[in-house]
């Protein structure tokens, strides 16, 4: 007998963050379940401009396309859309999406917001998504209100927000990564069908403590050029304990991307051009080792919608401290297996990492409570049981 199919509905994976380990966990757990799984994706014009038809090619192109592609052991389709300068046209759905679903059993939404559901939303009659926040709150605080364009990209924003609202609506069961998710869609005032709390899991068996390796540096693991992790703050955060003749101190390792010349220029401001050290894009396979060498890991962020670093880092037996941006909120008991600090304050943030950082007794303890925290509440086993219990309510026929 074929397995059933399962369409992932997410933006492209070879982008990189939080969504694409979303919507690889998804896959295999999909996989792992004898379920065939395809990645279905608006096609980003940059990467693949002969599948849709814009403002630069419309003369000489008069039909989307879409092809099919293998990505890290992931099968993906990727569609175009009709003039993709518009943002919400990457979403609206089209004759080649309505094609391409019927070929599914199943399928599911997944996202930092739900916003890749309204290219299916009028074709299924049911489905599942899995989303951290909604697009409303993950892109208001990005815009620039001084700026002349800002009129403009308000209501941009305001046309995925409605367009969003639409996919979560219909969904027929969402779940949600964390308590700050189900507050953005409350936020939101959308009228959900079935809504649960399942926050995204890691492989504990991938992440995991390595005692006999050195303590050496301060990490931090993610997009920092990205206003949102507030880089700035760990960085004056780290001045201040230089400042203060904190010993030990590591050096700061920031990981995840190649530095922008703001936090460059920042970096040198603070003169702390020989405290950090910058290590880019970390391939998957390279990421235990870089967790499993830090003494402590540390979270700036304003926002999260769950914060899979610091699961991952916690898994991996280092402790973390964290502000309280949303998602790591359900994850971090205070004290227990993690410290909170408050948000856009450098000298708090100083503190906790100071505490950790000089009492090998408590960093010790946290660093197992936090371990201990993954593998009982985040880990892929936890999860899978939800999504797999999620999909045979959806879809009883299937199974």
């Amino acid at each position: 007998m074929k397995p059933k199919t399962l369409a992932l509905i997410a933006q492209d994976i070879r982008q990189s963050g939080g969504v694409k380990s979303v919507t690889k966990l998804a896959y295999r757990l999909a996989q792992s379940n004898g379920l065939k799984p395809t990645i279905l994706s608006y096609a980003p014009f940059k990467s693949n401009p002969d599948l849709s038809v814009s403002l630069l090619n419309a003369f000489g192109r008069g039909k989307i396309g879409r092809a099919q592609i293998r990505y890290e052991e992931n099968d993906i389709e990727l569609i175009g859309a009709y003039f993709p300068e518009y943002e919400p046209n990457r979403y609206k759905t089209n004759s080649l999406w309505k094609e391409v679903l019927t070929h599914f059993d199943m399928h599911m939404v997944l996202g930092g917001s739900a916003i890749n559901g309204a290219t299916i939303e009028t074709h299924v009659h049911k489905f599942i998504a899995w989303t951290a926040t909604t697009i409303y709150d993950d892109r208001i605080d990005r815009l620039n209100r001084n700026s002349p364009l800002f009129a403009l990209q308000y209501l941009n924003l305001k046309k995925l927000q409605a367009m969003e609202n639409r996919v979560l609506e219909k969904c027929t069961v969402l779940l949600l990564q964390s308590r700050y998710a189900q507050e953005s869609v409350k936020r939101a005032g959308v009228q959900v069908k079935k809504q649960k709390i399942v926050p995204v899991g890691v492989d504990t068996d991938f992440y995991k403590p390595d005692e006999k390796r050195s303590k050496d540096y301060i990490l931090f693991v993610g997009r920092f050029n990205d206003e949102r992790k507030n880089i700035g703050i760990l960085l004056n955060a780290y001045r201040l304990l230089k400042e203060r003749n904190v010993k030990p101190l590591p050096k700061l390792k920031l990981a995840g991307a190649n530095p922008s010349d703001d936090v460059l220029n920042l970096v040198a401001k603070l003169h702390l051009r020989e405290d950090v050290e910058f290590s880019g894009k970390v391939q998957i396979e390279m990421l235990p080792k870089l967790y499993q060498g830090a003494k402590l890991f540390v979270l700036p962020s304003i926002q999260e919608g769950l914060g899979i670093v610091i699961l991952e880092a916690m898994a991996s037996g280092i402790p973390v401290v964290s502000t309280r941006c949303g998602g790591p909120e359900i994850i971090i008991e205070d004290g227990e297996n993690g410290r909170f600090c408050e948000n856009n304050d450098a000298e708090d943030m100083a503190e906790k990492m100071n505490a950790l950082l000089v009492d090998d007794i408590l960093s010790k303890k946290l660093a197992e409570k936090g371990r201990e925290t993954v593998e009982e509440k985040f880990s892929i086993r936890a999860v899978e049981r939800e999504v797999i219990a999620a999909l045979m309510e959806v879809y009883p026929e299937k199974f």
